[in-house]
């Protein structure tokens, strides 16, 4: 089969889109004749060209639906003679272009959701939607049961070996809650590490700010070896509430129980639908239960079992649901 990856993937898989892309593309790759073209390349007539040469069966568009991505996606579609189109929208579609002089753009399309909300949304428009989850790669991002390794993974990243680590990967922006972090990071005892993204369109410099004055350790760098970040963590928080803030499945939660943390999070777009709460993952709702779950897993009454509940959403899996799904669409 032919498929055509239209992404905002650039070579560094340091934030939540790319990531999926990049992993699905390597998966789906080694079955599939894969062409990946970056999004900022559309206006060249040499990508155009390209793309119909290849001659795709499936178009998978993995951007934010906005208007520009629909227009793109509907040029594609007449451009390329009826192809597939598959859109992964891994965050809501943008409320403003939602009105029914856009509806033709969507129904013509499926979209894979992440979020009862959005699925919703683009269903109540027309269109054909299909829930789809992340991935994670299972075998990068393991358990360290060995005290010893923590502790040389702190000396090695400077972290105090005798301090609780509390880890929080993602954006630096108000959208993403994380003032939450400063009062955490105010318990005794208590170290806030924030791994953020290098991307600067969404940077808020006073949130930044205000995490390293209240004592947060805060890096804005791509780690390679980002599973050992979270292998130095005792736990891993997610206060977002905001969907258009994050993938509707945040990858750090996934990464963070597939090393077996305990996480502690808001009840963020799928989560509840794929994962039960108990043996380590909480869902809360507000600043007093972060507090309260937190003092729980410090005085160890809690059985930390996250890593069994993330098991069977391996990108390799992921990618032979995503599989079925292109026959599927093809064969009608």
């Amino acid at each position: 089969m032919r498929i055509f990856f239209l992404t905002n993937y650039d070579g560094i898989p340091d934030e939540g889109i790319k990531n999926v892309s990049y992993n699905l593309f390597r998966e789906i790759s080694k079955k599939h004749e894969v062409l990946h073209i970056n999004s900022k390349s559309m206006g060249s007539v040499e990508s155009w060209r390209k793309i119909k040469h290849f001659r795709p069966q499936i178009v998978h568009v993995f951007l934010r639906p906005t208007i520009q991505v629909l227009i793109i996606s509907k040029l594609l579609k007449i451009y390329l003679n009826n192809p597939t189109i598959i859109i992964s929208a891994l965050q809501p579609p943008e409320h403003k272009f939602l009105n029914r002089v856009l509806t033709p753009l969507i129904k013509s399309n499926l979209f894979l959701t992440q979020s009862d909300k959005t699925e919703k949304m683009l269903h109540d428009l027309g269109a054909n939607v299909q829930f789809f989850p992340n991935g994670i790669d299972i075998g990068k991002f393991d358990p360290v049961d060995d005290d010893n390794v923590k502790n040389d993974l702190r000396i090695k990243y400077g972290i105090d070996t005798k301090k609780f680590v509390l880890l929080h990967i993602g954006h630096i922006n108000k959208g993403r809650n994380l003032s939450i972090l400063n009062m955490i990071q105010k318990l005794e005892n208590v170290q806030v590490i924030v791994v953020g993204s290098t991307n600067s369109f969404n940077f808020d410099s006073t949130v930044y700010n205000s995490l390293i004055e209240n004592g947060c350790i805060v890096w804005r760098k791509y780690f390679d070896k980002l599973e050992e970040i979270y292998q130095l963590s005792d736990c891993y928080i997610f206060p977002t509430v905001n969907q258009n803030y994050c993938i509707e499945i945040p990858l750090s939660i996934l990464e963070a129980m597939s090393c077996n943390l305990p996480v502690i999070t808001t009840k963020f777009g799928a989560l509840e639908r794929i994962f039960t709460r108990g043996d380590g993952l909480f869902f809360v709702n507000s600043e007093n239960e972060f507090q309260n779950v937190l003092y729980d897993i410090t005085s160890n009454s809690v059985n930390i079992q996250t890593r069994n509940k993330v098991i069977k959403y391996g990108w390799s899996d992921i990618s032979h649901f995503l599989e079925k799904i292109y026959f599927e669409q093809v064969s009608r």
